[in-house]
């Protein structure tokens, strides 16, 4: 969750009111609260990205999917929606899913979400065995880049992303192209499962 300080600066532009909910912990995942700003703020992204977020998060997928798409529809140049697909994708371990809206994520942003969805997409790549693509993916990552509570780790890298595909190309090389694991990689002296 990101800082109250970053939370005021990232919302200053947005009317007080609905500045103060998407600021306050419990007020921006509160559904009723949300659906009632969002009758007084119909355009505002984040009240419709974060309503699909309750839903997701409270395992009301169907219900997620389909403000998602109305967000899509709504927001039709903005590649939040598929930054924030990917996250779910991401968190859910669907990391051939991730990649995808990653890529989409990636073809509508700005610069916003550029080093953040590449660092995420490699990492996506890599876990299904996509070596070559996810060091391209790390080509447009800043070689200090690093990710704090990212998907099992407290701290990850491009470094520490880089060095783990080295690794899995180098035990599949030895191997004769066959992964001795299956939906599995090892990382780090541990074995972590994918999906």
């Amino acid at each position: 969750m990101p800082s109250k300080e970053w939370l005021r600066a990232h919302y200053h532009h947005e009317p007080k009111d609905l500045r103060e909910i998407l600021i306050n912990d419990h007020l921006s995942e509160d559904l009723p609260t949300l659906k009632k700003y969002l009758r007084k703020y119909p355009k505002n992204y984040t009240l419709h990205a974060s309503i699909a977020d309750h839903y997701w998060d409270s395992g009301r997928k169907r219900s997620a999917l389909r403000k998602w798409h109305e967000t899509v529809d709504l927001f039709p140049r903005a590649a939040n929606p598929f930054f924030q697909r990917a996250h779910w994708a991401l968190n859910a371990r669907n990391f051939k899913e991730a990649s995808k809206y990653l890529r989409l994520c990636l073809r509508k942003d700005k610069g916003y979400f550029r080093e953040t969805a590449h660092f995420w997409r490699a990492e996506a790549l890599f876990r299904i065995g996509a070596y070559a693509a996810a060091k391209k993916e790390l080509d447009n990552v800043s070689d200090d880049y690093e990710e704090q509570y990212f998907l099992e780790y407290k701290k990850r890298g491009k470094a520490d992303v880089l060095s783990d595909v080295q690794e899995s190309e180098k035990e599949l090389e030895e191997l004769g192209g066959r992964p001795r694991l299956s939906n599995s990689y090892v990382s780090k002296g541990r074995t972590c499962q994918s999906t």
